[in-house]
């Protein structure tokens, strides 16, 4: 099974500038590891974003969910947003 590393916040993501929050609020972003916070991929949903950064050639991607300005996740959406995106 792939190693995921998934953190929902409704804080900024830290490592990203506020106009990147602003870029991709609402979606999936991924990062080559913790101390590398380049963004290599993003996408709406988890699994595409995970793969875009795969075919890039990064093999185990730190992924956020970067949450839009008035967006406020409960802890039943979280795990539904796990589930309907197959992990």
């Amino acid at each position: 099974m792939r190693k995921i590393i998934e953190h929902y916040t409704q804080e900024p993501v830290i490592g990203l500038s506020s106009e990147d929050q602003k870029k991709y609020a609402g979606q999936y972003v991924c990062f080559p590891s913790f101390s590398d916070r380049r963004v290599i991929a993003a996408h709406i949903e988890v699994v595409k974003a995970r793969e875009m950064a795969e075919e890039g050639g990064f093999k185990n991607p730190v992924t956020f969910y970067v949450s839009s300005p008035n967006e406020r996740l409960t802890p039943l959406e979280i795990g539904l947003r796990f589930f309907l995106n197959g992990l």
